[in-house]
């Protein structure tokens, strides 16, 4: 790192308005007209081309590596377009030329790529030759991290870039930005260049994108981190050793009977005999793939960990005097998973002594506990759930991610980066910002704690590519001046269309930075949610319209226009989303505004479009892809007469009290209006719930209608629970938007579960609370009857339990049920797709006097 690299701090993240960005854009809109019109030689430069002819050659020696091959192609390919030259490829060196790769001529002109990393590169200079050589790997070869260096070929982009202008801004045709020169010069060179980070990766779809990233040098090594206990031990040894799965709520995990079903397995990791068989499987795979360098050991996705006395002994309870609450968690099961890397590791190494096991520091193992130190051959992947969605506007987080890097830049010598940060699940055309505040602090942070590498989650390129295109340059160059950047590809992209592209950036990174800031914490903050799209989008929605329509009105050629529609189309389906919604005031005057058959033609005409793909995809995937504005519900409870004595909690219903509660219809003391996840369609099953109360208990029935009952006989507090048919009843003590509920579910089979959720985000299963559930099952339904003590019931902050029946109070509350068979999810309270238990959309229950 260099000495005038600027340190992450814990001030406010600067906006993009910056003067440095300013100045940058200025600087570039100075220029633009005139830089590639005419290179003016020096007496010292080389003219590599002139009037549409060359004396260059592009030399290749015999047998190159495939990627010197590669890279030819495209210098001839794309110096045909910007000089109108043709280079020749020959096997012969005639000087002058291009020469690519190791070769004899570089060897003899004293060029090697000596002390070159892995895709690293050099461009040289030797009188009249250009020579551009790097770290590549044969024809079937690998490099150290198992991956096909490609070193030449990234030179050559580079000298594409440096030296005839050419910009790759987005994926495909679109994206290709190549400037013509009448007379094309170079000054004399001598550069090297090695990455920043070893391995440098971003999700991508297809193959445009997969092209894309190579022309901004993705690639290295080839880093497995994925979730992997699914892997390895195989499903028949776990048959075998029971032992070796987690023990949940006093029972062992069971491995489905089909091999074929899904299984995310939790494993008792302290048992000697799982170690050796988890490594016994990695250690085989890895002699299977003998170009892998790295395997995971990486757990399956969520919690869910052994509960055995010895794994627990590895569990440490929040308060932390450094972590707090763990982001949240409540816990952290660090020393659980990393122990456990460690002692796989042993094993790997003793066999294998140059390979590398892989594992994430992810969700409730996210923060280092103490001062870890890993075995020499175990790699890291640090993927902060908790600041997924651009969180890190939040000053604490930044502080937060600044110390899990450096925790665990000491623990091991080969740490990598998941990067979420800024990335959010949309189907709704909300276009996210750059997020430039958040790139440089990211790759600040990381680059000083010495991260060696990367994967990076992308955005839809038709919206924000330009945040793509600097986190691939960051990771290539981890201090890259992210301003100046930003300010050449919104330039080159929209030429005279870039100021008003500017301010339109700069707005969506300033409101969703003020947005993030200030929002509390939530258990899925990559989440697109219905508050975020109206705080954030609708109320800056004419303006966004009017910055983007300024743009369209200055772009002067076809694929600037061709750019900027493509960003538009998201606003054609966000207009439709609001308008849908009825939130948009004047939503028939704006420019995006389609017919329901014009919107479903346009849906169909663009299916093929990152905007409609992506839309749905993230419907596919459980995002939201429209807006949810949410119900009042409201209901009155009833109070036991005192000639009505209480149910018998047997799950029957044929008590005196559920007619008394019944009668009561008039006062809204029947929830039977039940919607599906996500709006106010109806569910089409019905469910019936009854609530009543005396002096000392709350009382609830469940009916619900259902010909094709699924559940197991299940402990109390088995996670199971969620893979049958079942109801759960969520609550808070008081009538404000709760920070803290319990959350009660009862089976077919009465199974019961309960947990606390704590700041909104932070659920502990362990917490138990005073209640008593019944259920049974009848033709074509089965009910469920449940029995809160008052005294069990806290208040947020109180010490004990209420005293007696809440009169006149309010409390916040929601009921939802889960059918199996049908896969219907539906609420009393109408609450948001995903968002099953978001405390904001709960309905109220009064005590009247």
């Amino acid at each position: 790192m260099s000495n005038d690299q600027t340190m992450p701090d814990n001030s406010p993240p600067q906006r993009s308005t910056s003067l440095a960005f300013v100045a940058a854009l200025a600087a570039c809109l100075a220029v633009s007209q005139v830089v590639f019109a005419q290179d003016a030689a020096a007496p010292q430069d080389l003219v590599l081309a002139k009037d549409k002819t060359s004396a260059y050659s592009i030399y290749v020696a015999p047998n190159p590596a495939p990627c010197v091959s590669k890279a030819a192609a495209e210098l001839q390919r794309i110096f045909r377009l910007a000089t109108g030259a043709e280079l020749r490829i020959s096997d012969q060196p005639t000087p002058p030329m291009i020469a690519l790769g190791e070769n004899p001529a570089a060897t003899a002109a004293g060029i090697n790529t000596a002390d070159i990393a892995d895709d690293g590169f050099r461009i040289v200079t030797k009188s009249t030759d250009v020579f551009i050589l790097g770290k590549d790997s044969p024809a079937n070869e690998v490099g150290w991290g198992g991956n096909v260096n490609r070193g030449t070929q990234f030179g050559v982009y580079e000298f594409l870039e440096s030296v005839l202008g050419v910009r790759w801004l987005l994926p495909g045709a679109a994206g290709e930005d190549i400037p013509y020169h009448e007379t094309l010069t170079m000054a004399p060179l001598n550069t090297t260049q090695n990455p920043s980070f070893a391995s440098r990766a971003m999700w991508c779809r297809d193959q445009p994108e997969r092209d894309w990233l190579a022309r901004l040098r993705l690639g290295g090594w080839r880093v497995q981190h994925g979730h992997n206990w699914d892997s390895f031990p195989p499903r028949a040894v776990l048959r075998e050793h029971p032992e070796y799965l987690a023990l949940r709520g006093g029972k062992r995990l069971a491995v489905p009977a089909d091999d074929k079903a899904p299984f995310q397995p939790k494993f008792c990791t302290t048992n000697p005999g799982l170690v050796q068989a988890f490594a016994d499987g990695a250690i085989a795979w890895l002699e299977k793939n003998p170009a892998q360098r790295f395997v995971s050991a990486s757990p399956s996705d969520g919690g869910g960990w052994c509960e055995c006395d010895e794994c627990k002994k590895y569990v440490v309870a929040a308060p932390d005097p450094t972590w707090g609450d763990f982001g949240g968690w409540g816990h952290s099961v660090s020393p659980l998973i990393t122990t456990f890397y460690n002692d796989v590791a042993r094993l790997v190494a003793a066999k294998l002594p140059d390979r590398i096991v892989c594992g994430y520091v992810y969700y409730d193992f996210t923060h280092p506990i103490g001062e870890p130190k890993m075995e020499p051959n175990v790699a890291l992947m640090l993927a902060p759930l908790q600041q997924y969605g651009l969180t890190r506007y939040k000053p604490e987080l930044r502080q937060e991610f600044e110390r899990l890097c450096e925790g665990w830049g000491k623990a091991s010598n080969h740490v990598g980066y998941y990067g979420a940060s800024t990335w959010m699940r949309v189907g709704i055309g909300a276009p996210i910002g750059p997020s430039l505040p958040l790139l440089k602090h990211t790759f600040a942070t990381i680059g000083k704690n010495g991260f060696k590498s990367v994967y990076y989650y992308h955005l839809p390129n038709d919206t924000c590519a330009v945040h793509n295109y600097l986190a691939e340059k960051l990771m290539w160059n981890a201090e890259a001046d992210v301003d100046k950047l930003f300010a050449e590809w919104l330039e080159r992209a929209f030429g005279p269309a870039a100021p008003p592209m500017a301010r339109l950036y700069t707005l969506l990174d300033e409101r969703m930075g003020a947005y993030k800031e200030t929002v509390p914490k939530a258990r899925s903050d990559y989440e697109m949610t219905s508050d975020l799209a109206m705080k954030v989008y609708l109320a800056n929605f004419w303006t966004i319209e009017e910055l983007y329509k300024d743009a369209l009105a200055r772009a002067q050629t076809d694929v600037q226009r061709q750019r900027l529609e493509m960003f538009g189309d998201n606003l054609v389906i966000l207009h439709h989303v609001f308008q849908e919604a009825g939130v948009l005031e004047g939503a028939e005057r704006s420019v995006f505004r389609r017919s329901p058959e014009e919107f479903r033609a346009f849906l169909t005409a663009k299916k093929e479009c990152d905007a409609v793909v992506t839309m749905r995809e993230a419907g596919e995937q459980g995002g939201i892809t429209g807006i949810f504005v949410p119900g009042k519900r409201i209901m009155a409870l009833p109070r036991l007469d005192k000639g009505t004595p209480p149910p018998q909690i047997d799950g029957q219903l044929s008590d005196a009290a559920w007619r008394f509660a019944r009668s009561a219809e008039q006062n809204g003391a029947v929830a039977d209006k039940f919607s599906l996840i996500g709006g106010n369609q109806p569910a089409t099953k019905p469910t019936q719930v009854l609530a009543t109360y005396d002096d000392t208990a709350l009382y609830l029935s469940f009916r619900c209608t259902d010909n094709e009952v699924v559940a197991q006989n299940r402990n109390r507090d088995d996670n199971g629970i969620y893979d049958d048919d079942c109801v759960e009843f969520f609550f808070s003590v008081g009538a404000d938007d709760p920070t803290w509920y319990w959350h009660l579910t009862v089976s077919p089979t009465n199974a019961a579960w309960d947990a606390l959720t704590v700041d909104r985000t932070r659920m502990d299963p362990v917490a138990n609370i005073e209640w008593q559930s019944a259920a049974a099952q009848g033709e074509g339904y089965w009910s469920a009857e449940v029995r809160l003590p008052f005294a069990a019931a806290k208040a947020p902050g109180a010490q004990q339990g209420l005293t007696g029946a809440p009169v006149g109070s309010t409390w916040r509350v929601n009921l939802t049920r889960e059918d199996k068979p049908s896969g219907e999810n539906s609420s009393w309270s109408p609450v948001e797709r995903g968002f099953l238990d978001n405390p904001a959309e709960f309905g109220r229950w009064y005590f009247p006097r």
